[in-house]
């Protein structure tokens, strides 16, 4: 085998490589398709382009299949640069038409004598006559030529970020230099020199774009496939290396064997005694392969579930934020192999604001959070230095101010307070990488997961030191009331009412795991853990309705907690209970397909936005709407009604289950209380969900509707007078106080 053949065979196992895992990467990504296919033409160019020089037969044809994929390659490259990384097609309209038609054309007529009359052998080589339009190919391959040149102007002026501008550089190159050197020794020098030899060398060029491709995948994140690349080695070398030593073992025995005669059985048994030990070493030999692979080659790939599996694990048991925050910081920092890593909580006594800094790592100036920081923490929770724009003057601002202070990454530690509500409790600063390296995709989605999750078990914490100071001071008080009787009798009632306290506290603490089970699911959903089978998304569809309904519960257990010692609190706010009612159907659009169940939605579009606490009242509305499913059988229909009536706006959901007796209906909205029926169908009800919504529409000046017959069907819903709560009308934050609650 020659040096040039040797050479291509190289160029089509690297394009077959790159081209399969980009697209094993995320084949549902457009971008990896078409690198794909690119690859593909390479691939088959390269091919017909060694058949065509080396063989004598049918060399007539192998050289306009040549060319056709040629034709095909040119193509792929244009198509895959217009969309790299974003889609300019808008701006190149007309031209991407004018070259989709020449390249329609060219295809059949590559395949005629009109563009290859006959190919002649000559001194070992193929020696071309072209027909009259093959100067057709010729302006074919400058206007792609142009429009690769044009789309890469394009594609670079427009980038996002840094990270972007080094990707399109390095595969801007390799496809320009492939251009160049390919379109001089397949087109220009064939009709210079008046010999087509120097095609040969043509297809070797396309290792320049190769190299170059792989280069933008290790270094600047390129498809984001190095973990991808670093599996497929460790198995690969796994595979080598098991194989191998089964057949250095295996065959001396085998030959033994036979050199004394044994029976075909024996050896039959000998070697699946040794798959079987080989097959059982594959895991073991998988692992150690694997860290030695990540310490030398990815040192900086990680495995995301693990890491998060640890930091939930101390999220959850930790009682003192300092500690909590130095454990955390020193599982980051280690994973991600930045100089250091600081925490900005936010704390607040209820008079003063101040900011509480943890390093973990060499110590930090203080930072300042720039309100044109905040802003563009508005539109994502993490913001990583190096990918702000240039061009942009709000970023390039931020970027300056950012690199000066030493930090490559901004996580803002966004949750939603007890109302509803987005809180801020504060910001994870990241220094930059020891390696020199940007933060992944991987990186980028992992702290985007861990936003949420801080700021939850930074509240439950803060939540936790109230109770402790509110215990430390309710015994003192206890104790110096300990001179007289009733004193002492009124500060043990208080004592009473720290329990609550704790109930609210237990409360807290579920969220943090409750988040997290969150989070992995929406992790599995989209697709990190591999592509989903229709009935695996299904089912972990429901499961992520399930958990939501969890916070629900835990939801109608923390207002209990704050009915009791009077922190129950409405907040109004513009409200349009049209889309509300739409969003929570939406939400159990699949619970009711599920069981089988008609829900329908009529509603009058003439009722305004209303004041009103958005949060607990679509807490009643799901539980109104939650409770028709569960309790309708198989088949039946549940009929939601927003309607105006007399100046009220009414919500009702309708259902043919299994109703209410007519004994429980008095006690059916008192707390626990749960009717004989409704037992039966769902042993693991509360008896809350009723109880809170009635509170929840009296707090707000609104009035609960119920109606109901036992085997029949259920109608539950309230009305809410649309003068008293339409936008516009003074409302007061009052908190509900026990006896204000029904």
């Amino acid at each position: 085998m020659s040096i040039d053949s040797v050479i291509l065979i190289i160029c089509i196992v690297v394009a077959f490589l790159l081209g399969l895992l980009v697209f094993l990467q995320n084949r549902q990504q457009p971008n990896n398709v078409r690198f794909a296919l690119l690859s593909v033409a390479l691939i088959l160019w390269i091919t017909f382009n060694y058949i065509s020089d080396n063989s004598d037969s049918h060399v007539l044809l192998s050289t306009r299949l040549t060319f056709i994929s040629g034709i095909l390659t040119i193509y792929a490259f244009v198509n895959f640069l217009l969309h790299f990384p974003k889609n300019v097609l808008v701006k190149f309209k007309l031209s991407i038409n004018t070259f989709n038609l020449i390249a329609l054309f060219m295809l059949p007529v590559a395949l005629t004598p009109w563009f290859i009359e006959s190919v002649s052998i000559s001194e070992s080589h193929a020696e071309i006559t072209t027909g009259s339009l093959y100067n057709a190919f010729n302006l074919y391959v400058l206007v792609g030529v142009l429009m690769i040149i044009t789309s890469i102007k394009g594609q670079y002026s427009s980038a996002e970020s840094q990270v972007q501008k080094n990707q399109i550089r390095l595969v801007s190159t390799g496809a320009l230099l492939y251009a160049f050197f390919a379109i001089g020794s397949n087109v220009i020098l064939p009709f210079i020199i008046d010999n087509w030899s120097v095609s040969r060398f043509g297809p070797a060029f396309t290792l320049f774009f190769q190299i170059m491709v792989a280069y933008a995948i290790i270094k600047h994140k390129l498809f984001d496939i190095k973990a991808l690349v670093a599996r497929s080695f460790v198995y690969t070398i796994t595979t080598t290396v098991l194989v191998t030593l089964y057949s250095a073992i295996s065959l001396p025995i085998k030959n033994f064997l036979i050199s004394i005669n044994t029976e075909s059985y024996v050896s039959t048994i000998v070697e699946i005694v040794l798959l079987g030990i080989f097959g059982v070493s594959f895991y073991p030999l998988k692992v150690y392969f694997d860290r030695v692979t990540t310490k030398y080659f990815f040192r900086d790939h990680y495995n995301t579930q693990e890491v998060l599996r640890s930091i939930n694990t101390i999220l959850s048991d930790s009682v003192d934020l300092d500690r909590m925050l130095h454990r955390v910081g020193g599982i980051l920092r280690a994973t991600l192999h930045v100089e250091y890593c600081s925490f900005m909580i936010n704390e607040s006594d209820g008079e003063t604001n101040s900011i509480r800094h943890i390093n973990i790592g060499r110590a930090i100036h203080r930072v300042t959070i720039h309100e044109n920081l905040e802003k563009l923490l508005k539109k994502s929770n993490v913001v990583i230095t190096e990918q702000l724009r240039d061009d942009n003057p709000l970023e390039k601002e931020q970027k300056e101010q950012l690199t000066r202070q030493d930090i490559a990454g901004v996580v803002k530690l966004k949750g939603v307070d007890e109302h509803g509500h987005i809180e801020n409790e504060g910001f994870l600063i990241l220094g930059n990488k020891k390696s020199g390296r940007g933060f992944s995709g991987q990186d980028e989605k992992m702290l985007e997961i861990l936003s949420g999750q801080f700021a939850v078990a930074i509240q439950n914490l803060v939540h936790l030191d109230e109770i402790v100071h509110f215990n430390i001071k309710l015994q003192e008080e206890v104790t110096d009331a300990t001179k007289e009787l009733k004193v002492k009798n009124k500060k043990l009632r208080e004592l009473d009412q720290t329990k609550d306290e704790f109930v609210s506290m237990a409360s807290h603490q579920l969220r943090t795991p409750l988040t997290s089970v969150k989070g992995y699911l929406s992790m599995v959903l989209d697709g990190d853990a591999g592509e989903l089978k229709p009935a695996q998304k299904q089912l972990l569809d429901q499961a992520y309705i399930s958990t939501q309904r969890m916070v629900y519960l835990i939801a109608d257990l923390l207002n209990l907690s704050r009915l009791k010692t009077g922190k129950f609190m409405i907040n109004p706010q513009p409200t349009n209970l049209a889309h509300m009612i739409e969003g929570e159907i939406h939400q159990i659009e699949q619970t009711a397909k599920a069981s089988d169940l008609k829900v329908s939605f009529m509603c009058d579009p003439s009722i305004p936005d209303l004041m009103l606490d958005d949060m607990k009242t679509r807490q009643v509305i799901m539980n109104f709407i939650d409770n028709a499913i569960y309790y309708t059988p198989k088949g039946g229909n549940i009929e939601v009604y927003l309607e105006k009536e007399d100046g009220k706006a009414i919500f009702k959901v309708s259902d043919s289950g299994i109703g209410v007796a007519k004994e429980d209906q008095k006690e059916l909205f008192g707390k626990f209380f749960r009717a004989g029926n409704a037992r039966k169908a769902r042993p693991d009800g509360t008896g809350l969900g009723l109880y809170m919504a009635k509170m929840v529409i009296d707090a707000q000046g609104g009035k609960i509707l119920f109606s109901s017959q036992e085997g029949k069907g259920s109608t539950f819903g309230f009305s809410f007078d649309i003068e008293q709560l339409k936008v516009g009308v003074d409302t007061q934050n009052l908190p509900v106080t026990p006896d204000q609650a029904p």
